[in-house]
């Protein structure tokens, strides 16, 4: 009996044995390129650094990826804390080279604008308020939503 019961075992594992061979998954490296999905969380903090030079503007895009609100700090004014610069935000022209202001101010350094926006496209504009004597650096914080 217990011959018998090995004999149908081996027979079992002969008759099973060319099924099991195609069940290979290849070789153990795989040749499959992957693609990784980053989601991007609200808000976005970006900065925008660049000079301004005497009776000019430095502008730049803002785009909103959903409703929410956007804040733009004017963290540095050159090396001065009382130094004043103009800033707007607002929506591009037609052109998308100038901004039109929902928002505008006269501040130095620490001076903040929001907005309520909607999903799409803002700008930003800062600009000598006629007080520059050389090209100045600044730096605005921008948060979008």
């Amino acid at each position: 009996m217990i011959t018998m019961h090995r004999a149908r075992l081996l027979l079992l594992v002969c008759a099973l044995t060319p099924f099991a061979a195609g069940c290979d998954n290849g070789p153990l490296a795989s040749t499959t390129a992957t693609t990784t999905t980053t989601t991007t969380t609200s808000p976005v903090t970006e900065l925008f650094s660049s000079q301004l030079a005497v009776g000019g503007y430095a502008f730049r895009s803002i785009t909103a990826a959903k409703a929410g609100t956007i804040s733009v700090t004017l963290t540095s004014a050159g090396t001065s804390s009382t130094l004043k610069m103009g800033l707007g935000l607002g929506i591009p022209d037609s052109t998308g080279t100038t901004c039109l202001f929902t928002r505008s101010t006269e501040t130095a350094a620490g001076g903040q604008l929001s907005a309520t926006a909607d999903p799409g496209n803002y700008c930003l504009r800062v600009w000598d308020l006629g007080t520059l004597t050389t090209t100045t650096p600044f730096t605005v914080t921008i948060v979008r939503p």
